[in-house]
């Protein structure tokens, strides 16, 4: 199991100058990232090179983030784990529940505050920027033209919609990382429903 006296304390406070706009973009991207780090996981030893592609992305998609709200040793700690990812290191790979623990706590930390401060704040204007970029996302999408839907999802992501919504959003910008066109469509469709019902 991978030992770093170094990861001694779950987490330091974030600094001061975070934004609050960015610790909400990091609890919806930790929550889909620990929904995919606790399915690899529970495999145990049994996964496949699938399996530890979707952890490398996750783990590396939260080495970044975790550097931009200041936890600085929890994302060295992230890139350890995605290089052990790319080698295949089966023994270090074991850490990973330990990684996601001190993960978890992170986002603990800061949800129960978001929850309370956060405000819907989208006009029926913005709902129908909503509609007009989830058909962009998916016709770029359909073309693989990642760059295009990776900046319409981004500047979705900006608009304070339901909790729900922009967590699909960040779904979403995940799928297009990890490469999997059917499941962006998936999601632009079930976030066109979810508004249409609203």
């Amino acid at each position: 199991m991978m030992q770093d006296s170094k990861i001694s304390t779950i987490h330091k406070p974030a600094k001061p100058e975070v934004s609050a706009q960015l610790i909400e973009y990091f609890i919806l991207d930790a929550d889909i990232a620990m929904g995919k780090l606790d399915a690899f996981i529970a495999k145990g030893d049994d996964y496949d090179d699938e399996d530890v592609k979707s952890f490398t992305i996750s783990v590396h998609s939260m080495k970044n983030a975790l550097a931009h709200i200041g936890e600085q040793v929890l994302s060295e700690y992230a890139a350890k784990l995605e290089k052990a990812g790319w080698d295949i290191d089966r023994e270090k790979l074991r850490s990973a529940n330990d990684f996601t623990t001190k993960l978890k706590a992170v986002v603990e930390s800061f949800a129960s505050k978001e929850d309370d401060n956060y405000e819907v704040t989208a006009t029926d204007e913005d709902y129908k920027e909503l509609g007009e970029k989830l058909l962009l996302i998916k016709i770029a999408n359909e073309s693989f033209n990642n760059k295009a839907a990776k900046e319409k999802i981004n500047e979705l992501r900006r608009i304070k919609f339901p909790i729900r919504i922009n967590k699909l959003l960040g779904e979403m910008a995940e799928q297009l990382l990890s490469g999997n066109p059917k499941e962006v469509s998936y999601l632009a469709d079930l976030i066109t429903e979810i508004t249409d019902i609203r």
